[in-house]
């Protein structure tokens, strides 16, 4: 795969995740509450099925939430936006800023016709829309399986990578799927260690 389509998220980017909470109070601003979700708590989404954690993000606080809230719940006042900030750079495939597809007579990139075909078709589904109606999980199937194909079978110079940067199917904004448990994810005052991924660093009502 071209080393282009594989970008570094520096240490220490802001990285932005929303969540709804039914009911207002009770709301714990913890990491392992406004992260990645628990094994047992996760439901099958667009890239990971049920009992599969993936932490899913955006690169700024309005895709963040454009991705996840309605009428119902902005009117509520009881989604939360969390910033966190990964605490080790982490390598990403790029899925928001593919390349053109080589043209047939372009020597040096020719060979990559296929990779860049495939992924562009990857990157299509992944940013659709998809109407929860009850059908949707049968519609996630596809990129399911693919993002488990980079998670634990891909590898980059010998290496897993980290997660997916892909448009956002509801605004122009970038998000991220990223391959971290809710372990990974510490509060702002926790001792690190070389397991933890993410850290907190606020969290704030979106109302």
């Amino acid at each position: 795969m071209h080393k282009e389509l594989i970008v570094e998220i520096p240490k220490n980017k802001k990285i932005f995740r929303a969540r709804c909470f039914a009911k207002k109070n009770g709301i714990r601003l913890l990491a392992k509450d406004l992260g990645t979700p628990p094994q047992e708590n996760t439901i099958s989404t667009r890239m990971s099925p049920q009992g599969i954690p993936l932490f899913y993000g955006a690169l700024d606080k309005r895709t963040a939430l454009n991705e996840i809230i309605d009428d119902k719940n902005e009117k509520e006042g009881n989604t939360i936006i969390a910033e966190f900030k990964n605490l080790k750079p982490l390598k990403v495939l790029d899925l928001s800023s593919l390349p053109c597809l080589p043209s047939l007579f372009d020597k040096k990139n020719r060979d990559l016709r296929d990779t860049v075909r495939f992924l562009r078709q990857f990157s299509k589904e992944v940013s659709r829309f998809i109407q929860k109606d009850g059908r949707e999980h049968t519609e996630y199937v596809p990129t399911q399986v693919l993002s488990e194909y980079f998670r634990h079978i891909f590898k980059y110079k010998k290496q897993n990578i980290d997660g997916i940067f892909y448009s956002s199917s509801k605004s122009d904004g970038i998000c991220c799927a990223l391959f971290v448990e809710n372990e990974e994810c510490i509060d702002p005052n926790a001792e690190t260690s070389n397991s933890a991924v993410l850290q907190l660093a606020e969290a704030t009502n979106s109302a």
